[in-house]
């Protein structure tokens, strides 16, 4: 069972580009979270990848999600096996001392990615959706056909330390709920597809109140992208739609790749070189016109970046990059982690971290520092202060 880390550190601000010197950084304190559950990759029979984590960084608090077990099983009376789907846990962490704040377990299925969700006021909520009912092992032809249907749900408030605050039960007739949230943190739009359309929920993050609701056409394959405060990005293939809630949407020309709301009036995409071969960090207007562009420094298929990630301001942003370092053939990768900041785009931290499993970070809500999840570890970094406005 491998450990999973946690750290911090300081740096200075450097150049706009990707590729530019930027100050090393260390960590500042480490947290295992091994005892806790968290897994790593183990081979034999049957291949377990290990857990699969994500953070989310809200006020003052690190949460972190993974699959504590790959599976939950239990025995009859009859010795039958029962599954139930995985044991998932987070652990929430103190950011300015690293200390256990607390931990929660559900039993739920694995579509859980990016639904832990920090909040403006400092909570998070959390949508858990679980099979319809325990499947006996192996599964009949109607078990299998049951485990296709669609999934209940439970959106959870939490507390910085993981206590229920409020929780909303979700029946579906249609594809399944899934969730979006604004960089601001005030913001979640739930989303399920039903007969031919999506239905949307607009809440409030900290109270779970409901704001507004309306549906659109499923046609074309649209696939809900990310939010503002304000607006919803829509993606149908090379085409983007943008709507203001409730409104009629329009089409807009972004960059292909990872898009995510800066503010409420632009949008930074992250396009890797698998679908450009410019490998670059996009921000855009509503519009469409590019105001901004940084070159990632990857330009190979075989390299890549993570999602874009942002503070709640908008006013620092980054990502994760992967760089072949030796042949095409006898590859060797490295990876480095970058935060950006507005308006002139220079870099504010740039480390290099161990080549591992796919990465996931957050930035915290004020700006102040980067959480990396990395390799079965989590290191925190402190960003240095906001450079000075320019006269």
């Amino acid at each position: 069972m491998a450990a999973l880390t946690f750290a911090v550190v300081c740096l200075a601000a450097a150049g706009a580009a990707a590729q530019n010197t930027g100050p090393s950084a260390q960590p500042s304190w480490i947290v295992s979270l091994k005892k806790y559950g968290y897994r790593g990759p183990h081979g034999g029979l049957v291949n377990d990848p290990g857990s699969l984590g994500n953070i989310a960084f809200s006020k003052s608090t690190v949460a972190v999600i993974f699959d504590e077990k790959s599976e939950e099983v239990q025995r009859t009376a009859a010795d039958k096996k029962v599954w139930y789907g995985w044991r998932l846990s987070i652990v929430f962490l103190n950011a300015a001392t690293g200390a256990v704040a607390g931990k929660r377990s559900w039993i739920g299925d694995l579509d859980w990615h990016r639904r832990l969700i920090p909040t403006a006021d400092g909570n998070f909520v959390f949508l858990l959706t679980k099979f319809p009912e325990p499947i006996e092992m192996p599964p009949s032809n109607g078990a299998r056909s049951k485990m296709q249907e669609p999934h209940p749900a439970t959106l959870y408030l939490l507390s910085s330390t993981g206590e229920e605050l409020k929780r909303l039960d979700l029946s579906t007739n249609g594809k399944g709920w899934q969730i979006l949230a604004s960089p601001s943190g005030k913001s979640v739009l739930l989303m399920d597809g039903y007969n031919g359309s999506i239905q949307f929920r607009l809440l409030d993050s900290d109270t779970l109140e409901q704001r507004a609701v309306w549906s659109i056409a499923d046609a074309g394959g649209l696939r809900p992208s990310t939010i503002s405060d304000e607006y919803l990005l829509l993606n149908a293939g090379k085409e983007s739609l943008i709507e203001k809630f409730t409104s009629e949407s329009r089409k807009v020309s972004l960059p292909l790749g990872n898009a995510q709301f800066l503010s409420s009036d632009l949008i930074l995409t992250v396009t890797p070189p698998t679908l450009n071969p410019s490998g670059s960090a996009t921000i855009s207007s509503l519009k469409g016109e590019e105001v901004a562009s940084i070159d990632l420094g990857i330009h190979d298929r075989m390299e890549g970046a993570i999602a874009p990630i942002v503070a709640a301001d908008g006013q620092r942003f980054g990502t994760i990059i992967d760089q072949i370092t030796v042949g095409r053939f006898l590859r060797k990768y490295q990876r480095t982690a970058y935060v950006w900041e507005r308006p002139r785009n220079g870099v504010v931290l740039k480390t290099k971290i161990p080549y591992s499993e796919k990465p996931e970070a957050a930035i915290s809500a004020d700006g102040s520092a980067l959480a990396v999840l990395n390799a079965r570890k989590i290191a925190l970094y402190r960003l240095p202060a906001p450079a000075a406005p320019s006269q």
